[in-house]
């Protein structure tokens, strides 16, 4: 959701990701060792030097290339690697190579509790340093729900999750629930309910995907249409695309605009919500900013006081204190702000309501455009027939949810959110556990 923590938003998962010049196409399908392709010696080495990297043996700089260096830095780096280290332990053996050429391939790694899977590039000449490595997945030895609890207990702050089976002509149906149906701040998840509003207006005839609107006045927001001029002529298809794969939110509050702040608020009662006064009035992402700043501290008491007729009441009339112009990025450095108070709420049961209304739609854009960005990795992505995510972040906030399909056809609706109004929460560490989940619920459907 905000600017910075937008690569949860943007689905980064738990990865180092490839250089600018490595690209971003799906790799070619990997061989055997034993096929026409073996890795060249520099590459075997880099990938034993696996081991060292994650158990802290070895220097960035005498593994990595410069150009990776410059695009993950190492405090990132430090971060991943914590993250790896708490959840599956420290790194034993190299299991198995599958070549993509003689530079590239596909690596399984052993660690204490899992096995991890790594695509890796290493470039052609001395040093022969790595310039592209990403995590694709981890598969959890012995892994269940009562271990993925444990650790939840044991976070900073609150967290839940909660698993429910999708099926028409029921209300969804929990299959697996901690803490799972109380509210909290769910950052850029409530875009999901403008693309709810969206398909409705679609399916009623009412607009196309087509139809032209013009991007909002600025926002917050990285990638996309950061650099855009405001009223920008977009089809509704393309602004739906960016604010759900990328969370783009200049294209969301165009959207608000466009669709009718009331309309929306309204798809939110018919869809249902545990506690309907936390997300309305439902604000844009540059009102929601903008009632952080410390400029809009009287304004914010004097909104958090009233009632939601006068909220909107001082809405309307603080358009332009409201706006993006009074946004700055260097009051989230130190930590969360009011995420109790000004934000998006939602349990994992308004989600699962969300998701299954949004999987009934007949128009097959809408699915599309949620499976986008899977928010996990390719391999445990493809252990579901469908995968759609919606993510949303911010200092203190980490929310991820996801609707699949099993290879038996069952849909199920996965959402979790872990929130701390004192402090940053590791958000790898949270990919990492709703990675866990999902896999667990594949062995298990």
């Amino acid at each position: 959701m905000f600017i910075v923590r937008k690569f949860l938003a943007l689905g980064l998962y738990l990865s180092f990701g490839f250089s600018s010049t490595i690209g971003t196409s799906t790799p070619a399908m990997a061989q055997s060792l034993t096929q026409e392709f073996r890795v060249s010696r520099e590459f075997q080495q880099r990938a034993n030097q696996l081991i060292l990297l994650f158990n802290r043996q070895i220097a960035y700089s005498d593994y990595f290339a410069p150009n990776f260096l410059q695009a993950v830095p190492t405090s990132q780096l430090d971060q991943i690697i914590t993250g790896v280290n708490m959840q599956y332990g420290t790194a034993l053996s190299i299991r198995s190579i599958a070549p993509n050429d003689r530079h590239s391939g596909i690596i399984k790694l052993e660690f204490e509790r899992a096995t991890a899977t790594l695509e890796m590039v290493v470039n052609p000449n001395a040093p022969f340093l790595v310039s592209g490595l990403l995590l694709q997945g981890f598969d959890v030895i012995g892994d269940d729900y009562s271990d993925i609890e444990k650790e939840i207990s044991a976070l900073s702050g609150k967290a839940g999750f909660a698993i429910h089976r999708l099926k028409q002509g029921q209300a969804p149906r929990v299959v697996k629930q901690f803490r799972g149906g109380e509210q909290f701040a769910i950052g850029s998840t409530f875009k999901l309910y403008i693309l709810a509003e969206l398909a409705a207006q679609i399916e009623r005839g009412r607009v196309r995907w087509s139809t032209i609107a013009p991007l909002a006045p600025k926002s917050s927001t990285l990638g996309g249409t950061e650099k855009w001029p405001a009223g920008s002529p977009l089809s509704l298809q393309s602004l739906a695309t960016l604010m759900i794969s990328v969370s783009d939110n200049n294209a969301t509050d165009a959207l608000i605009s466009f669709l009718g702040r009331g309309n929306i608020e309204s798809r939110v009662r018919q869809i249902g919500h545990d506690d309907i006064n936390k997300i309305t009035p439902f604000l844009s992402t540059a009102e929601a900013f903008s009632f952080k700043m410390k400029a809009n501290d009287k304004l914010r008491t004097d909104f958090l006081k009233a009632s939601e007729r006068e909220q909107q009441k001082i809405i309307a009339r603080n358009k332009n204190r409201l706006s993006i112009n009074n946004y700055d990025a260097r009051e989230f450095a130190s930590g969360p702000l009011y995420i109790n108070e000004i934000e998006w709420y939602a349990s994992s049961t308004d989600i699962a309501r969300l998701f299954d209304t949004l999987r009934q739609s007949s128009d097959p854009i809408v699915k599309n455009i949620l499976s986008i960005n899977s928010g996990i990795g390719p391999n445990d992505a493809r252990k579901w027939t469908y995968l759609g995510y919606k993510g949303g972040s911010e200092p203190g906030v980490i929310s991820m949810n996801f609707i699949v399909q099993s290879s038996q056809g069952d849909w199920y609706s996965i959402s979790g959110s872990w929130n701390n109004p004192d402090k940053e929460v590791n958000q790898n560490q949270w990919v990492a556990i709703m990675t866990r989940i999902l896999n667990v619920l594949a062995q298990t459907s």
